[in-house]
């Protein structure tokens, strides 16, 4: 298994007095007898420019984003429109969106989201988020 560290922009991309990212998601790729496996998670982020094609790189066979959006005074993360738009932009056949649900103060309710997923025409197949959840990819 190799890691890959990916930029993440928690409001901005921003870098420490080195110049290394403060805000970081990772790429596990995984290597199989069949090939390689890509899960990447964004980590907190907002969409930024070069962000797709940063994933679109790596060839992700699943990403997960958060969507639990940015407009309660603190920061935030994507919504759901711009992760499924990140989504289809980096070209992966899949994407579970999460961190949503989980605290009163920073959130979109579950059935907000699920609704409104249920509702738009994608390119990927979007995955429910879910404790039990079990992902098995075709041909690996």
């Amino acid at each position: 298994m190799k890691v890959v560290a990916l930029r993440a922009a928690h409001e901005t991309l921003a870098t420490d007095a080195n110049g290394c990212h403060r805000f970081l998601g990772c790429a596990l790729i995984v290597s199989t007898p069949r090939g390689s496996v890509v899960v990447l998670h964004s980590g907190d982020t907002i969409p930024f420019a070069g962000q797709a094609e940063e994933m679109r790189r790596l060839a992700p066979d699943l990403l997960l984003l958060p969507v639990n959006g940015r407009s309660r005074g603190v920061l935030g993360n994507m919504t759901l429109e711009e992760a499924c738009a990140l989504a289809a932009a980096a070209g992966a056949p899949a994407m579970i969106a999460h961190y949503f649900g989980m605290c009163a103060f920073n959130t979109n309710p579950r059935e907000a989201v699920e609704a409104k997923a249920a509702d738009l025409d994608l390119p990927f197949r979007l995955l429910p988020a879910s404790e039990d959840l079990e992902v098995r990819l075709e041909g690996v």
